[in-house]
This record gives structure tokens, C-alpha cells and sequence, in this order.
């Protein structure tokens, strides 16, 4: 049952992160409802990590988790292989913590809101909290 709940939440986070990586590279403005601007914080200097845009990272992140959950739904016996679930646990750690990070910088640092960014936030803490139990 938590592999479909990773999947689904997988997709929407892929999603979000598409939006925000598809109006980066066409010049495009997010609209906020909840923030100022959206842009700001999808174009400030926080917004790549050794040198990738967090929306690249972000699809790649979901990505892999929804190919690791739907091989462990095929498969189950690749979800009794540790390093896998190990591999799983340490990677949707490290969003969670990053996004913890993201969402410090932008209440702190930037004070600027961005309802995209807030929603994978969000997700990958989910998705963490659900491999956690």
C-alpha cells in the first residue's frame, strides 16, 4: 500500500517540478496566489545545487523513487534487498532535510514565498514520513 502512495505522490511532486523547471527555461512568470513572487525564489541563488536546478534534482528525485516502486510492486522480493530500502531511506532523508533547508531559506533568507516550491516541500517530507513508517 505505501508504494502507491510514493507513486502518487512521486507524480504530483514530478509535476510541480516540471511547471517550475518549464516557465524557468521559457522566461515564463509562476503566478503565486499565496506568495509575492514566485520568481524570485525559483531564480535566486539558492535555487541550484552544485550547479543543477533543485526542479532538475527534483525530477530526477521522483523519478527514481517511482521506478523504485514499481519494481518493488512487480517484484517483491527487490523490496527484501536492504541496500535498496537502505538506499531509499537515506536519499528521501536528505530531500526532507533539504526541504526543510529550501523553506528555512525562504521564510529567512529571501522572505518571499513561493506555494510551488512550498508544495514539494511538503511532499518529500510526506513521502519520507511514509518510508519512515
Amino acid at each position: 500500500m505505501n508504494e502507491y502512495v510514493i507513486i502518487i505522490l512521486a507524480i504530483l511532486g514530478f509535476i510541480i517540478s516540471f511547471i517550475i523547471w518549464h516557465a524557468k527555461i521559457n522566461n515564463k512568470k509562476l503566478v503565486c496566489v499565496i506568495g509575492q513572487d514566485c520568481n524570485k525564489v525559483i531564480n535566486s541563488k539558492y535555487s541550484k545545487t552544485l550547479g543543477i536546478n533543485n526542479e532538475v534534482l527534483g525530477m530526477l528525485y521522483y523519478s527514481l523513487l517511482i521506478i523504485i516502486s514499481i519494481a518493488m510492486l512487480k517484484f517483491p522480493s527487490f523490496s527484501t534487498i536492504n541496500i535498496v530500502n537502505m538506499g531509499r531511506m537515506i536519499i528521501t532523508l536528505f530531500s526532507a532535510l533539504f526541504s526543510i533547508y529550501l523553506t528555512y531559506v525562504q521564510i529567512f533568507r529571501l522572505k518571499e514565498y513561493c506555494e510551488y516550491c512550498w508544495s514539494v516541500n511538503i511532499i518529500n517530507i510526506i513521502i519520507f514520513l511514509v518510508i519512515l513508517f
